[in-house]
């Protein structure tokens, strides 16, 4: 399987940074990439391309609508600036398989709870907003949505059904997205690749 890991950073933390894309280049997959979507200009170095939006639209949707018309393969990891990748999160993949539009891993936050979003009710019948779900349980997802700071995506399915474009970071951006996306998606949670934070989360518990 073929990787393309979109970063969106605002540079605030290099050391954070720099430590996210070490621990994607440890996971040793043969083929991959790394776009890192900020408003500054850095050299690229090995297997990384940064990309300086500073002259274009300064929203997150536009940040990730162009990690799709960018990225080089099918199955994209977009992420925020603060999440560690298990060493053996690439081999949860091969083994878990790519037969999916939209997929989710458990997260869990830098004080080792699991972070709430990851997997989570929207509107629901019965169940609260926010109601974490067992990561087998892929039956609710037309009442799910999808956290926008970390989700993986096929790269037609994005550019098919691509986040709106101006919309600002903190504005729902990612329910937005959910409600337009979860009808059509196939969705599913892939319980054994695991990320984690490495810093700390508002939403932290």
């Amino acid at each position: 399987m073929d990787f393309t890991f979109g970063i969106i950073t605002s540079y605030d933390d290099l050391q954070r940074l720099s430590d996210v894309i070490d621990s994607i280049k440890d996971l040793k997959i043969p083929n991959y990439e790394i776009l890192v979507m900020g408003n500054e200009d850095y050299l690229p170095t090995e297997d990384t391309v940064y990309v300086n939006m500073a002259s274009e639209q300064q929203f997150v949707t536009n940040k990730k609508n162009r990690i799709a018309q960018m990225a080089k393969y099918q199955n994209m990891v977009i992420i925020h600036d603060y999440y560690l990748f298990d060493r053996d999160w690439y081999e949860g993949y091969l083994n878990f398989g790519d037969n999916w539009d939209v997929c989710s891993n458990p997260q869990y936050l830098i004080n080792g709870n699991r972070h709430f979003t990851d997997w989570v009710t929207w509107d629901h019948p019965t169940l609260p907003r926010w109601s974490s779900l067992n990561y087998d349980d892929w039956s609710q997802t037309r009442y799910m949505y999808q956290s926008g700071g970390y989700m993986l995506v096929k790269k037609d399915f994005l550019l098919k059904i691509p986040f709106e474009q101006n919309r600002l970071w903190g504005t729902a951006e990612d329910v937005e997205w959910s409600l337009r996306m979860r009808d059509t998606a196939k969705w599913k949670c892939n319980k054994f690749s695991v990320v984690r934070h490495n810093k700390v989360h508002r939403d932290a518990r």
